[in-house]
């Protein structure tokens, strides 16, 4: 398992992939616009409903992912918070043992 010190060693890590797919999207996206510009394409009714319900889904997916890596990131960030909390209570409850250990050993 990583460990991750920065949330940006952990978003270069795992949502590199993201940008893979985004230059995938608009290599596809840029020929088919090529595709609807010939004649040959551009009256094939087939041809026009792929691209457009590609073009529907380049459109959403990004949107879907933005929201998944949001989610994940504040997930992520209110387990680290309430982490902090419960280690910092466990903390000031060692000191409270370690105090009243020492003022009873001097009394």
């Amino acid at each position: 398992m990583y460990e991750y010190n920065q949330y940006s060693d952990f978003a270069r890590r795992n949502f590199a992939w993201v940008i893979v797919v985004f230059v995938y999207i608009t290599i596809v996206l840029t020929a088919m616009q090529v595709g609807l510009a010939t004649d040959r394409l551009g009256k094939s009714d087939m041809f026009q409903n792929g691209s457009y319900g590609f073009t529907v889904l380049s459109i959403l997916t990004p949107l879907v992912i933005f929201m998944i890596i949001v989610l994940n990131l504040f997930s992520l960030s209110v387990f680290n918070i309430l982490a902090t909390v419960c280690f910092k209570r466990r903390i000031e409850r060692g000191r409270r043992v370690d105090l009243k250990a020492e003022t009873m050993s001097t009394a």
